[in-house]
């Protein structure tokens, strides 16, 4: 089994890593000041300033340093103001949703309702349509500017979860973008979040604080940097190389405090998992439900969650947490039984099992190499013979979006059912179903109950059609469930103000001690 990098090896990763640091810092002599927020995340915004592209947790930190959303989702779920100030239903298709006044971008452009209504005809386009956040608005029919701070919006269907589902949505200047292109517009963009970018690159950003911004930072600068190997990032932290990490490692905890920095230990609203993959061409076991139901059975969560996440991570039987509205408590875990899963296998007609591929994202996860071999492991000893590969996550996005012309080597990949940012039940099917295009797995019946799900205001009809849309998902077996997984963030001791919002870290939260 793959272990975590030490001695030598790790000496080599930190140097390339602050190589990378200064690199990014040098971008600017000012960014190397103290009043800095210097932050290393496990991987950077392969596509730089396009807050279309992507919903990854990655890349939101990057938008929300420079963007705007029109609304948060609190802790708890509830949807709170962002650029809006509030919003209403006037019928059950149409919303009216009033923006703070006083919004402007970087280049001068108001952040009004003008602006917005431009955001959302542009993700009706073919092109917008293509972008995964231009999915989240397919049902969006028409907009109407009512004044500089109002706007009607119409939708096909009934859309009850249009309020959270904006907080997913950064604005970009409408014009800019039209006149510039995606790619350019991506490189330079017109910011009108706490800072403005000064530098970009996949590696990294630096920025500097916008002084008209509705949310204003309290650091002059920022430098937000790549550094895809756990040990990097908290060597780095405890040098005092930089501020903020994240995906730290639980072994790492002590570490951390003993140097008086914080660990922020947090349940995640993911639920750690593999997706299983439709589109390859010939023969595809995993159609079968019974070869779903023998894969979920070959893994014993228990073991794999006590060894390496103890007291941390919980055994997963469904792509809900525990925190999730629609989670079902109820749910049987799916049992560690070996035998029975080649039994099923044999009357699915694979009596000698087969041979695939799972790739994994490296540096998804601190424990990622370790998770995923454990996982091949299994497969291959109920016959399901696993060739575990690593993958680039800008490379697995092209895989999935058939762009780049590279395939996938099998028919599993690391792909977990994510919840956030609005704790919703149906938030880990808008990917693992039929809606996403191409889809990589599509079972009628779990689409359909989301759609109902997602059509239903009366709250208490609405939780009914979750429980069974999760409920539907664990019998099919439509993902393989591995753990309600667990965030461990790493803050430097001269901070203040960490802000944890479902993985949404308010950066301009963050204050200097003293």
């Amino acid at each position: 089994m793959p272990i975590r990098k030490t001695g030598r090896q790790s000496n080599k990763l930190w140097l390339g890593a602050l190589a990378i640091a200064g690199a990014v810092l040098a971008t600017s002599p000012a960014l190397a000041q103290n009043d800095t927020l210097r932050i290393a995340l496990n991987a950077g915004s392969p596509f730089l300033g396009n807050p279309f592209q992507t919903r990854g947790a990655q890349p939101v930190y990057f938008m929300h340093a420079i963007y705007d959303s029109p609304t948060l989702i609190d802790p708890k779920g509830a949807v709170t103001p962002g650029l809006l100030e509030s919003w209403r239903t006037i019928d059950e298709n149409t919303w009216q949703v009033k923006l703070k006044a006083g919004g402007v971008f970087s280049n001068g452009k108001p952040n009004d309702a003008t602006n917005f209504a431009k955001n959302l005809a542009y993700l009706q386009t073919d092109a917008g349509k293509a972008l995964q956040i231009g999915r989240l608005f397919l049902a969006v029919e028409s907009t109407r500017v009512i004044d500089a701070t109002t706007l009607e919006i119409r939708t096909k269907t009934p859309q009850p979860l249009l309020p959270a589902t904006f907080s997913e949505l950064f604005l970009v200047e409408a014009d800019a973008w039209a006149s510039m292109g995606s790619t350019d517009y991506a490189k330079s963009p017109v910011s009108s979040g706490p800072w403005k970018p000064v530098s970009w690159s996949t590696d990294g950003f630096a920025g500097s604080a916008y002084d008209k911004a509705l949310r204003p930072s309290k650091f002059k600068n920022i430098s937000i940097i790549a550094l895809p190997e756990a040990v990097t990032r908290i060597q780095a932290l405890v040098s005092d190389q930089v501020d903020f990490i994240t995906n730290v490692a639980p072994d790492d905890v002590a570490k951390l405090r003993a140097a008086g920095h914080q660990a922020e230990v947090s349940p995640a609203p993911v639920t750690l998992g593999l997706a299983f993959y439709e589109q390859r061409q010939g023969v595809n076991p995993f159609k079968d439900k019974r070869v779903r139901l023998a894969a979920n059975m070959a893994i014993d969560r228990n073991a794999m969650v006590n060894g390496l996440m103890p007291g941390l991570a919980r055994p997963a039987s469904q792509a809900a947490t525990p925190e999730t509205k629609g989670y079902d408590p109820t749910i049987p875990a799916y049992p560690y039984d070996p035998a029975g899963a080649r039994k099923l296998l044999a009357e699915a007609g694979y009596p000698n099992g087969f041979d695939t591929a799972m790739q994994f994202t490296t540096g998804s996860h601190p424990f990622a190499n370790e998770i995923w071999t454990l996982v091949g492991d299994s497969l291959s000893k109920i016959g399901i013979r696993t060739t575990v590969l690593p993958v680039a996550l800008s490379d697995l996005v092209n895989m999935l979006r058939k762009t780049g012309g590279r395939e996938f080597e099998g028919l599993l990949f690391s792909y977990p059912a994510y919840v956030d940012p609005h704790l919703d039940g149906t938030r880990p099917f808008e990917n693992h179903g039929c809606a996403y295009q191409p889809p990589w797995i599509c079972i009628p019946a779990v689409e359909e109950l989301k759609n109902k799900a997602n059509a239903e205001f009366d709250e208490a009809k609405r939780l009914v059609l979750l429980k069974q849309l999760i409920r539907t998902s664990h019998d099919e077996a439509a993902m393989l469930h591995v753990m309600h997984d667990a965030d461990i963030f790493g803050v430097n001791k001269r901070l203040t103000g960490f802000t944890n919002w479902n993985r949404r870290i308010i950066l301009e939260n963050f204050a200097p001690k003293g």
